[in-house]
């Protein structure tokens, strides 16, 4: 598994996040929380994921506006 092709930094937070591959209504969304690790968000709105991709949120508010979603961690390899 590697990274989605979108990983992109949000404008003020300090890890590295982005969407996944779909852009469907229903897709996921990525943070990286080592090198080599990322915890995956599942199920989260385009509008959701878009509107974190252009605000300046930093990680704690990004970590709240997922944290009611479905997450699994994924080791990269």
């Amino acid at each position: 598994m590697s990274l989605p092709a979108t990983m992109t930094l949000t404008p003020q937070a300090t890890t590295t996040v982005a969407e996944g591959e779909s852009t469907d209504a229903s897709s996921e969304f990525w943070q990286r929380i080592t090198g080599n690790a990322c915890i995956v968000f599942e199920n989260v709105p385009y509008s959701l994921a878009q509107n974190i991709l252009q605000s300046t949120d930093p990680d704690t508010v990004i970590a709240q506006q997922l944290g009611a979603h479905t997450k699994r961690v994924v080791q990269l390899f």
